[in-house]
């Protein structure tokens, strides 16, 4: 015996498959939106350690460069520097201060850094992003809480600009 599907029958069916891909998709449409929730928590839950490990690096850069130019004094070599930021996309091979901070803190390839100096070009402070720093970024410091907040924050994390000797601390610094 053939069976013959109605109208109704195949109806049914269609509204049946409608329901199981509508269903399907609600639950990647969840999933998607549980996985960016943890991920921002995630980068909220370590915020704080990312932001102390930016400020170490600031650290690193600043005594490099003190080191460089304690080096130079030593030799009886021109010592005084001037406020110079260093962006990954500079030439670096041709920055010879460049040159003589990387021998003291050779990670200092994988980031952008300034070196703060006073008038009279002893080095005073440093600062240091995963961004391209800008002049406006040696004025208008971030204080160790609005960093946190950039840290926080999934699409903004690399915008935190920390500092070194320039008066802000981490908690517990």
């Amino acid at each position: 015996m053939e069976e013959d599907f109605t109208e109704n029958d195949e109806y049914a069916l269609l509204s049946r498959r409608r329901k199981t891909g509508f269903g399907c998709l609600i639950a990647a449409v969840f999933c998607i939106c549980f996985c960016l929730f943890m991920v921002s928590a995630g980068y909220g839950y370590t915020a704080n350690a990312r932001a102390k490990t930016l400020y170490s690096k600031a650290k690193s850069v600043y005594l490099a460069a003190a080191a460089y130019q304690d080096e130079l004094l030593q030799a009886n070599e021109a010592h005084q520097f001037t406020t110079v930021i260093v962006n990954q996309s500079d030439r670096r091979a041709e920055n010879m201060l460049h040159q003589g901070i990387y021998r003291y803190y050779t990670d200092i390839e994988e980031i952008n850094y300034a070196i703060i100096c006073d008038d009279a070009g002893i080095v005073k402070g440093a600062l240091v992003s995963q961004r391209a720093l800008t002049p406006s970024d040696l004025v208008n410091l971030q204080s160790f809480e609005e960093q946190r907040e950039l840290m926080k924050s999934l699409f903004h994390h690399k915008d935190a600009v920390s500092s070194y000797n320039l008066g802000i601390k981490p908690p517990g610094y």
